[in-house]
C-alpha cells in the first residue's frame, strides 16, 4: 500500500518523487531488490515439488 507509506513518511512529496524516479520493471517485485526478490523466489520454490 504505496498511499500508506507515503502518509507515514516524514517528507511524504519527497517519497513520492524518490518512488516516481525508479519506478520497478517487473510488477512482482519492488525497487529494493529487483531480480533477486527473495519472496518472488520463495513463492516460486512453495510451487515445486521436490519429491516427484
Amino acid at each position: 500500500n504505496w498511499e500508506g507509506m507515503f502518509s507515514l513518511a516524514l517528507d511524504p512529496e519527497k517519497a513520492r518523487a524518490y518512488r516516481a524516479s525508479s519506478p520497478p520493471t517487473d510488477a512482482q517485485v519492488c525497487t529494493m531488490c529487483g531480480k533477486f526478490c527473495s519472496v518472488k523466489h520463495m513463492s516460486a520454490a512453495k510451487d515445486i515439488d521436490f519429491w516427484q
